[in-house]
């Protein structure tokens, strides 16, 4: 498909007309009806607004061998010519997308509730295991310690 032929899908596709969008991309309305003709080839520029709003990389409005993909669709990636595939055939409509984000963040949660639950249990482990091997004994042993008999004031030496 021809740059022409993709300018005028896309600008159709927005519901836009020539002046509408040569207002949005700051050129004339004779531009777009050049570029559109085939009689002039929009400028770097001009391409690189052209992509930013419509939502599609420069190489695919430059690129004669690549299709546009069908409305709606969101690129998973810029579009690799691979043997005249379809870039369309890369594409991931969006309600298919919002599904595949869903189920990445319900993913996303389980694997953090997963590694929190590991976490919490080595940290259980780590201080059970500081306190069995400590040699601290508890005060309510030694309030229960007997020390024999009493100390009356005086010390045998044994001179």
């Amino acid at each position: 498909m021809e740059c022409r032929e993709k300018l005028i899908r896309l600008r159709k596709r927005q519901g836009l007309t020539q002046q509408e969008l040569a207002e949005t991309v700051n050129v004339s309305r004779q531009s777009i009806s050049k570029w559109e003709l085939g009689a002039a080839q929009p400028s770097i520029e001009n391409f690189r607004s052209l992509s930013t709003f419509y939502g599609v990389p420069v190489d695919l409005l430059l690129n004669d061998v690549l299709d546009l993909p069908e409305a709606g669709c969101v690129l998973s990636e810029m579009p690799v010519q691979k043997n005249g595939s379809d870039p369309a055939g890369d594409c991931v409509q969006g309600d298919e997308l919002k599904k595949e984000i869903s189920a990445l963040k319900k993913w996303m949660i389980g694997l953090v509730a997963v590694v929190t639950a590991l976490v919490l249990t080595a940290a259980v482990y780590v201080v059970e295991n500081l306190w069995k091997g400590s040699d601290a004994i508890p005060i309510d042993e030694l309030e229960q310690e007997y020390i024999g008999d009493s100390f009356d004031g005086e010390f045998d030496h044994g001179w």
